[in-house]
């Protein structure tokens, strides 16, 4: 792994977490092995019921904001925009709703 995706993995409390770190040493390059290890930070805060309440998944997608490079956040702020463009589109009952086509991130909130 990567020292930045070490470093990553202690700050979540994975450094001792075999299993994890395997999974993410197995991530093609540093952003890759990072967004692995938030990935499963991000299901263990889930639980595995996956029910916790709004606040809580609230909290949880705040803390993984706050801890994306500039050019991640500016990716996801894009992705956001055109995400909740397409909600509005569909809840208006307009029919000329396009597919979103931004690979890369995926709502797992």
């Amino acid at each position: 792994m990567t020292p930045e995706a070490k470093a990553e993995a202690r700050a979540l409390g994975f450094d001792d977490t075999q299993s994890t770190l395997l999974k993410a040493a197995k991530a093609p390059g540093k952003e890759g092995q990072i967004r692995a290890l938030r990935e499963e930070a991000a299901r263990k805060a889930a639980g595995p019921d996956n029910a916790i309440s709004s606040e809580t998944r609230i909290e949880a997608a705040k803390v993984a904001v706050r801890r994306l490079s500039l050019d991640e956040l500016a990716g996801f702020t894009e992705w956001f925009d055109a995400f909740c463009a397409e909600r509005r589109q569909r809840e208006s009952g307009d029919a000329t709703v396009k597919a979103l086509d931004l690979p890369g991130w995926t709502m797992r909130i």
